[in-house]
């Protein structure tokens, strides 16, 4: 493909790293707050919602990274 990836193989790299890296929360619940992702607790733990959830963390968080690196 000619990608190359600057991560060591055996590195894991998910939502609640790169939530971690950005807004300093890896709880899901916590970096949605940080992230000002209205956010339900009752519905929390649900496997459709926090799903749901996750999706939209990760793609904001994919949309802001270019703002949040300067």
């Amino acid at each position: 493909t000619g990608l190359t990836s600057p991560f060591h193989d055996f590195t894991c790299f998910d939502t609640a790293t790169l939530a971690g890296l950005i807004y300093g929360q890896t709880v899901l619940a916590k970096a949605i707050k940080a992230a000002k992702i209205p956010f339900n607790i009752d519905e929390a733990h649900s496997a459709i919602y926090d799903a749901e959830k996750t999706a939209d963390l990760f793609c904001k968080m994919v949309n802001v990274w270019p703002l949040k690196t300067g």
